[in-house]
């Protein structure tokens, strides 16, 4: 087995709201705002989303050996964007998370 690690940025936008992560399209688990957890997997190819109601992030195909991977998400509708907030809950849910590999 091996360790993926999920980082989620302390952000006002959905302070108080759990952030769902999604490993190979099953949910594993969730985040709060700062909170940072360990998800157990084999070694291989996977991908890995986050979810909040309707809003998604990206999705992310990586290889894992038997070392460990970490990644950090937001939400892209922080600080100015926050205007946005209509267009990120219609044209853009799936653009509303964000997550990518840490370092």
């Amino acid at each position: 087995m091996t360790r993926i690690i999920v980082r989620r940025e302390r952000q006002f936008v959905d302070g108080f709201r759990k952030y769902k992560v999604i490993l190979d399209g099953k949910r594993v688990g969730a985040l709060r705002s700062g909170e940072k957890k360990e998800f157990e997997t084999e070694p291989g190819r996977h991908s890995i989303q986050m979810a909040i109601d309707w809003g998604r992030s990206n999705t992310l195909e990586f290889n894992i050996g038997r070392d460990q991977m970490a990644f950090v998400c937001n939400c892209n509708c922080g600080g100015w964007r926050m205007c946005l907030g209509l267009l990120y809950a219609t044209v853009w849910a799936s653009k509303y998370l964000h997550i990518e590999i840490e370092g």
